[in-house]
């Protein structure tokens, strides 16, 4: 049955780019001569806090080609200071610098294991001054971990651009010491973020200050896989242990020793991840995250949605949006972007190719649309009801053809017939509403969240039918599994990969929560459901750019890494299903809480979503008083893992593609 409902939204515009930045950068890019060796770049390499003398500094612009452009060179002093003449990159790319060989302080003869980085940014913003040691080595292999191929960064634009922007949240690249962000008072002491970096700091340090002298043999043996080829170098060593965290964590926590760097781990991680919090923006039990094509992150806000949390007798202030830049700065003000209705925010939130954002409202039975600036396209006092028929709204997508798919999760006080039904805005047209409803039928039963396949149809997940359903472009079910198939159960978040298989978290079952793969048919993929790697109650999925899964653990409070359906992509032995990530999953050093959603940006960070803190506290608000105890229920900021996973275009619209 098809319910229809119009009514009209004016046209709107909106800047996609700041005048007032894009003259800030002209006039810097003045300051520096177009042609010659005009440009300057000085600084220092340290190994253990010491001076490295005769080390060659070498100047890089990482940009798309590969291997990256050698811009100039240097060798350092006998203070360990260096200065470089170069000429103006010829690309729009980040430059990078990185020192090699040299005496460290103490010794008379070279070390040629010595490879250390710098990554440094947009040249028109570089310092006057950097520091290449064993910590901006640390901090620019892990941010740039998708990205390094031996000493040469290559990769797609946005992506190159935004970890280097997330190297400075972790180093300070004048001093060499530590960000502010990593030190900040939601990472600092709260989480290992900061000791972790300093440990394994500390395990180059042994390498390269040749103290004790095996120290260089002792790493790279740790850090080689069964059967793998051995590193030869410092910088190697460290993109090893990036891309693949979990490995001998122990061995390689046992090199440690006695470096220059403090605070340290007390003992050995569960992987060897680099993750940091954000705060601010409005953020306030995050609840969905979709990112854009430049990697803003847009995050719906779900606290206090009495009727979504099941608490009919509290009240909420109309929580807003979130945007962080890609580097976890708040571009929303301190209550978010409010504007266009938006009203106690589900799960549903997704960016079209304009740039524009669609955010689902459980609570107010409506979408809102914000342009990229946060300012509403929508009805400021409702959003867009779909004719009166969006109902608790959750999942959120647009398709390939610009169209706005949303599920209306359950009946409305104003709509008691609606609920259990699919809505779309034909080409992002709120004004022509079509909502597809299945009466009779458990076609649709509590649909939570929905993915859209390579040709364009739409596969459901059913809440309350534990089962998963399959839509064509015209509304029409073409495949439903039987309830509770698969292990099905509770079916929150879905997302397809590039072959088509579809990727269920189930945030219930038996026992447990766990993992279900269907191939395109619908047929159940051999072994799903899976559990393991921390699985316990999973609620958000997603699929990487080497079609690898990745799934934000509820109950345990973990994300959790899925070898996918393309196994040369999996560490050597594991097949499709099988936990990459430890048993116990990463837990982002103490930063993750209940999380909901996940989203992979195209540098390969992990977005991870802290929706609860503390679930008993939520389930006291009801009783005592949603305001007593909302601090303590509320999910606190948003998780992002470092260089974990294989980048991915932003914004998704359909199975995951390689920038």
């Amino acid at each position: 049955m098809r319910f229809g409902g119009r009514f009209t939204s004016g046209p709107g515009s909106f800047v996609t780019r700041s005048i007032g930045l894009l003259f800030f950068a002209a006039v810097l890019a003045g300051c520096d001569s177009q042609g010659g060796n005009d440009l300057t770049l000085s600084g220092r390499v340290l190994g253990g806090g010491e001076p490295v003398r005769e080390a060659t500094v070498t100047l890089y612009e990482a940009g798309s080609a590969s291997p990256a452009e050698e811009l100039g060179s240097g060798v350092t002093n006998s203070s360990g200071q260096f200065e470089i003449k170069f000429g103006r990159p010829p690309g729009d790319g980040i430059i990078y610098a990185v020192a090699r060989g040299g005496i460290p302080a103490g010794k008379s003869a070279a070390n040629g294991a010595i490879v250390l980085l710098t990554v440094i940014g947009d040249v028109d913003r570089r310092p006057e001054s950097i520091t290449i040691n064993e910590l901006t080595t640390i901090a620019s292999v892990w941010t740039n971990a998708q990205f390094l191929a031996g000493d040469s960064i290559s990769g797609n634009f946005v992506g190159v651009r935004n970890a280097a922007l997330n190297t400075g949240n972790l180093v300070n690249i004048e001093t060499g010491g530590l960000g502010w962000v990593v030190q900040n008072a939601v990472n600092g002491a709260e989480t290992t973020a900061l000791a972790g970096l300093n440990t394994l700091g500390n395990i180059l340090a042994g390498c390269v200050t040749l103290s004790p002298s095996d120290s260089c043999k002792n790493l790279f043996t740790a850090v080689t896989p069964a059967g793998g080829r051995m590193p030869g170098d410092t910088l190697a060593a460290a993109h090893g242990i990036a891309l693949n965290p979990w490995r001998n964590v122990g061995g390689i926590y046992d090199l440690a020793g006695y470096g220059p760097y403090r605070p340290v781990l007390n003992g050995p991680p569960a992987a060897w991840t680099i993750a940091l919090k954000f705060t601010g923006g409005g953020l306030d039990a995050p609840g969905g995250i979709s990112i854009d094509a430049e990697g803003n992150a847009w995050i719906t806000n779900n606290f206090l949605s009495g009727p979504h949390a099941g608490l009919t007798d509290c009240t909420t202030d109309n929580l807003g949006a979130t945007k962080l830049d890609p580097a976890g700065y708040p571009l929303s003000p301190g209550l978010g972007f409010a504007g266009g209705g938006i009203d106690g925010a589900g799960s549903g939130i997704a960016i079209d190719e304009t740039g524009n954002v669609w955010i689902g409202n459980f609570r107010g039975d409506s979408v809102s649309l914000l342009r990229p600036d946060g300012s509403p396209l929508s009805p400021g006092r409702r959003g867009f009801s779909a004719g009166g028929f969006a109902s608790k709204v959750q999942g959120t997508i647009v398709d390939y053809e610009g169209n706005v798919w949303f599920v209306n999760n359950g009946p409305s006080p104003g709509c008691p017939e609606c609920g259990n039904s699919l809505t779309v805005f034909p080409g992002g047209d709120p004004g022509a509403p079509l909502t597809f409803a299945y009466p009779g039928t458990d076609t649709l039963s509590g649909p939570f969240d929905l993915a859209v396949d390579i040709d364009g149809y739409l596969w459901i997940t059913n809440g309350a039918g534990n089962s998963i359903t399959r839509i064509d472009h015209f509304g029409n079910p073409v495949l439903q599994t039987a309830p509770g198939c698969c292990g099905l159960g509770d079916p929150r978040g879905i997302a397809i990969d590039s072959f088509g298989n579809v990727w269920v978290a189930n945030l219930a079952g038996d026992p447990g929560g766990s993992v279900t793969l269907l191939d395109p048919y619908g047929e159940n993929a051999p072994g799903s459901p899976f559990r393991g790697g921390g699985i316990a109650g999973p609620w958000g999925i997603a699929v990487d750019g080497n079609d690898n899964v990745w799934v934000a653990d509820f109950q345990a409070g973990a994300l959790v890494n899925l070898c996918g359906v393309r196994r040369g992509n999996c560490p050597h032995g594991l097949a499709t299903g099988e936990p990459i990530s430890p048993p116990a999953g990463y837990d982002g050093g103490g930063a993750l809480q209940h999380v909901t959603d996940v989203a992979i940006d195209s540098s390969g960070n992990v977005w991870v979503l802290n929706n609860v803190n503390d679930l008993e506290a939520c389930l006291r608000m009801s009783e005592e008083g949603c305001r007593q105890v909302s601090t303590e229920c509320a999910g606190d900021g948003v998780v992002v893992f470092y260089g974990l996973a294989a980048p991915v275009k932003t914004p998704q619209i359909g199975p995951p593609q390689q920038p």
